[in-house]
C-alpha cells in the first residue's frame, strides 16, 4: 500500500453539529498514528476483554497521561469494575495513588482537555468510593447500637 501524500490530506477532519447547535470540528487521525495502531494490531491481535479481565490488570502507580489511550481506558474500566463489584477500599486506594501521580501539564490544548477529563473521571470514582465507604460505616455503626 502506498502512503498518501500528507500535504493533500485533511486527516479526516469533519465538522459536527452538537445537540446545543454548536459546530465542532473533529480532528482526524494522522497517517502515522494509523500505521502505529495498525502495526500494534498486527503484532498483538485484537483486544479481547472478558468479565474477569479488568480485575486482572496490574495497575502500577504511573502517570496515566504518559501511557497510551488503550491502557488508560483499561485502567479506568478496571477501577469502575472494582467499584461495581463492591471493592471500594481497593478502588479508592488505587484512585488516590493514580491521582497523586497525574501530571496535567501539556502545551497542547487538546491533550490538556483529555487529561482534565481523565482527572474528573478518577475524582468521580474516588468520590463514589468514599461515599459508599462512609455509608457502609454509618450503617455498621447503627447496627451495633
Amino acid at each position: 500500500m502506498e502512503a498518501p501524500d500528507p500535504t493533500k490530506q485533511n486527516h479526516g477532519s469533519a465538522s459536527v453539529t452538537t445537540e446545543g447547535g454548536q459546530i465542532r470540528i473533529r480532528k482526524g487521525q494522522s497517517y502515522e498514528d494509523f500505521l502505529i495502531q495498525k502495526n500494534r494490531f498486527l503484532q498483538e491481535g485484537p483486544i479481547i476483554n472478558e468479565l474477569g479481565t479488568f480485575m486482572e490488570i496490574p495497575i502500577g502507580v504511573v502517570n496515566l497521561c504518559s501511557v497510551d489511550s488503550i491502557t488508560r481506558g483499561q485502567i479506568v474500566h478496571s477501577l469502575e469494575r472494582r467499584y461495581y463489584l463492591g471493592h471500594f477500599e481497593d478502588c479508592l486506594n488505587i484512585c488516590d495513588r493514580l491521582i497523586s501521580k497525574l501530571e496535567l501539564e501539556s502545551s497542547d490544548k487538546q491533550e490538556r482537555k483529555q487529561y482534565e477529563k481523565l482527572f474528573k473521571q478518577l475524582a468521580d470514582i474516588q468520590e463514589r468510593c468514599l461515599s459508599k465507604l462512609t455509608s457502609t460505616l454509618t450503617t455498621d455503626e447503627e447496627r451495633k447500637s
